[in-house]
């Protein structure tokens, strides 16, 4: 867990006061998240669950302070431009370069094991705020899907990736963060919950039985949403190795998705996408 930084009180005043105002959800989510007293017990229906107020009312709500549409995409208009320029001049170094824009087809949860006070993190870029996808998710969902359905002892599977073992070996293949596009820039957000039915169970270890009778606690988290575009970006000297990679991702994305909570659907990208020429 991260270390609770103490603020003096004037400036909590002055937070409690202007965190509403701030336009950049990245930095807010990451630096001004409510700690509660704990988790309280709710009567819901017939039954009693267990839910931290602070943090599931700070994680349901932080999708509707969103920054306006001609904000949010101003940063993105101009991150983008500077990525293009950056991969042409990649290409003038000798480099192949792919760059795609592909849609998700269900919720996307990246980052939900990073170190945050709500216990569910979220990738966010840095300084900008907006959602992204790390290149090391990219690149490990890919290695992933080659050795689960590929030849995991080819030779172009340490030349791709790159080996830790011996000396170490650098991959020839680059895999770059991924970064929304698309029209929808004002819903880049969408709040999720879950409710573990059996904490008891999965906290010691399976020492007590799991049971319907056990209090479930509702757990919010946030995700992106179905239907957001984003672009990949993935280079290389090896024009061939470029290839490969590309159609491994391709599957990868399709079959297994990207991020957390994969067994249940969550992550799955279209195969179709559209090229960005550079």
């Amino acid at each position: 867990m991260p270390t609770m930084q103490l603020a003096p009180a004037n400036s909590n005043r002055i937070i409690e006061r202007e965190i509403n105002n701030c336009e950049n959800i990245g930095l807010r989510f990451n630096l001004f998240t409510p700690v509660g007293d704990g988790k309280k017990e709710v009567s819901r229906g017939n039954r009693t669950v267990l839910v931290d107020d602070k943090k599931s009312k700070f994680k349901a709500e932080l999708p509707t302070h969103m920054p306006s549409s001609h904000l949010i995409k101003g940063l993105l208009q101009g991150y983008h431009e500077r990525k293009c320029a950056f991969f042409k001049q990649l290409k003038s170094n000798n480099y192949a370069v792919k760059m795609v824009c592909v849609k998700s087809c269900s919720r996307v949860a990246i980052g939900m094991g990073n170190d945050h006070p709500s216990e569910n993190g979220l990738s966010f870029q840095y300084p900008l705020g907006f959602p992204i996808i790390p290149g090391s998710a990219i690149k490990g969902v890919t290695k992933h899907y080659v050795e689960l359905f590929c030849d995991k002892n080819s030779s172009s599977l340490q030349r791709i990736f790159g080996s830790s073992r011996g000396e170490g070996q650098k991959g020839s293949v680059l895999f770059f963060d991924a970064y929304p596009a698309g029209k929808n820039l004002n819903d880049l957000l969408e709040s999720d919950v879950m409710t573990p039915h059996y904490g008891n169970y999965y906290s010691l270890e399976g020492k007590k039985p799991s049971a319907d009778y056990d209090t479930p606690v509702i757990i919010n988290f946030l995700t992106v949403p179905e239907d957001t575009a984003f672009y990949f970006q993935i280079a290389s000297r090896c024009q061939n190795d470029l290839r490969l990679a590309c159609e491994w991702f391709q599957e990868a994305r399709t079959k297994m998705g990207i991020g957390g909570k994969t067994n249940v659907g969550y992550g799955r990208f279209s195969k179709a996408e559209e090229e960005i020429q550079l």
